[in-house]
């Protein structure tokens, strides 16, 4: 009985040592950072750069461990950049900040975050919050200091739910010296921008990325910028300046022959108040035409244009030196055009270009507060020589100086298109058999004249039955 009772006294510690093991490794691969003396590194309020970059660097040279967790609730204090390596993760609770110190004099060009050595591959950043502290620092706007993730050269990154704000530069910026079909792989979803004061995220050179499903308060510049960047899709943000400030929404810029852009789509994205267009296609120099190919979407561009203190190139979309597919948007109470074909600076070398435009609805557009007489069209193309418009199955009604200038329709309507509730940004369309809302369906006591009405050969198969066998004309059809 002895022997047998020690046995299993035995077997239980062992089973006790195995448990406490297992639950060890399974926590092991992260590294802990706090204030409190809690964690495996322990800041002090004073250059907490220090401790973090300890931690970042015991996790990149030890392949045991993965990540670095911040905890909350604290606020870690910078003095210098924090650098992180391949194959890492940085974490932290949301509630634990990293903060820029007041007046941190660096030189230009430095951001908060950079990888480690100069580049870094397969990264991720998630979750926390980072204040760049703008209004303490003694330097311009847009002018290159304090890029809060200042990431080029990285490869394989992945950012989210992240509450990114008041920086002198660009919330998340991500360039390549050159560009390589393949290098890129960036993904930046669920974020919090705000008040970056260069571009919200910027993308140069890069090929592969996906920014979706962040709300972007962009400053100085636009909210989702990609320059001489290919396969990339920029979907469900919510993009507002919240002021008559800066850029466009969302620009896409090619500035020569090198890096081919005929893989790039823009849908599903909700753009207010932008002081350049809501959606900027930007081609100058010499490329040919083929090399630039936007398709564009399902989005809702309000309030845009209105081009405060910059060059009048104000629209709910804008294009010059891009082929074009536009439809299923919705653009109402813009400035100076609903949709714009004109040239920015240097026009792009070749002709020919198309935009073709359907399903759309343009409504209410209205002139630039420094051009009160010229401007207001619902569909406008000033670079006829070298751009052709091919407008069917829109809804463009009542823009201020007319529905069209150097282009037309014969197969557009004009009519009140009758949203659910414009005012609220609600641009269902009011509906007799039911229209979804967030409170579930609604029933109307009228029916838009836009249901049913979208070019005869636009899939519809998504409309919910019974769809009349053809599209609806503005964001929602085909939804």
């Amino acid at each position: 009985m002895r022997i047998h009772f020690s046995f299993l006294v035995l077997l239980f510690i062992l089973i006790l040592a195995i448990s406490i093991f297992s639950l060890d490794s399974s926590t092991s691969s992260t590294v802990y950072v706090a204030t409190d003396g809690s964690g495996d590194y322990n800041c002090d309020g004073i250059n907490d750069e220090v401790e973090i970059n300890s931690a970042l660097s015991f996790v990149a040279s030890n392949d045991d461990f993965t990540t670095v967790h911040l905890n909350g609730s604290n606020t870690f204090w910078i003095s210098g950049t924090i650098f992180i390596g391949s194959n890492t993760i940085l974490e932290g609770d949301s509630d634990a900040v990293i903060k820029l110190v007041n007046n941190a004099e660096w030189d230009a060009g430095i951001g908060l975050i950079e990888p480690l050595g100069g580049v870094a591959d397969d990264i991720t950043i998630q979750g926390f919050e980072i204040d760049g502290n703008s209004g303490n620092q003694a330097v311009p706007s847009g002018a290159l200091f304090y890029t809060i993730l200042l990431l080029d050269d990285c490869t394989n990154v992945i950012v989210r739910n992240m509450y990114l704000h008041d920086s002198n530069n660009d919330g998340i910026r991500v360039h390549y010296d050159s560009y390589s079909e393949g290098t890129g792989n960036i993904i930046v979803y669920n974020n919090t921008i705000s008040k970056c004061a260069h571009d919200g995220v910027y993308l140069w050179r890069v090929s592969n990325a996906n920014v979706y499903g962040n709300t972007i308060i962009p400053r100085t510049n636009s909210g989702i910028r990609a320059v001489a960047s290919n396969h990339i899709s920029i979907y469900n943000n919510t993009i507002d300046p919240q002021l008559a400030t800066g850029g466009a929404g969302i620009q896409i810029q090619k500035n020569d022959f090198v890096v081919s852009m005929n893989d790039i789509e823009i849908y599903n994205n909700n753009i207010h108040n932008s002081n350049l267009a809501g959606i900027w296609l930007n081609g100058y120099n010499t490329y040919d035409k083929g090399d630039a190919n936007v398709y564009i979407h399902h989005n809702i561009i309000t309030g845009s244009g209105q081009c405060n203190g910059l060059k009048s190139n104000g629209a709910g979309i804008l294009i010059h030196g891009f082929n074009s597919i536009i439809e299923n948007n919705v653009l109402d109470d813009n400035y100076q055009d609903g949709i714009s074909i004109n040239v920015w600076d240097v026009p792009p070398s070749d002709t020919g270009f198309t935009i073709i435009v359907h399903n759309n609805i343009v409504t209410n557009t209205v002139p630039t507060p420094d051009f009160p007489l010229t401007s207001g069209y619902g569909i406008n193309n000033y670079e006829t020589a070298t751009h052709t418009i091919i407008s069917n199955y829109n809804n463009v009604y009542n823009n201020a100086l007319g529905n069209y200038k150097n282009t037309g329709s014969t197969t557009d309507i004009h009519v009140d298109p009758l949203f659910a509730d414009s005012s609220a940004l609600d641009y269902h369309l009011k509906s007799t058999g039911g229209r979804w809302s967030d409170d579930g369906w609604i029933f109307d006591t009228v029916s838009s004249p836009l249901l049913d009405a979208g070019h005869p050969e636009s899939d519809y198969s998504s409309e919910p039955a019974s769809n009349g066998n053809r599209i609806n004309i503005g964001r929602y059809g085909n939804t």
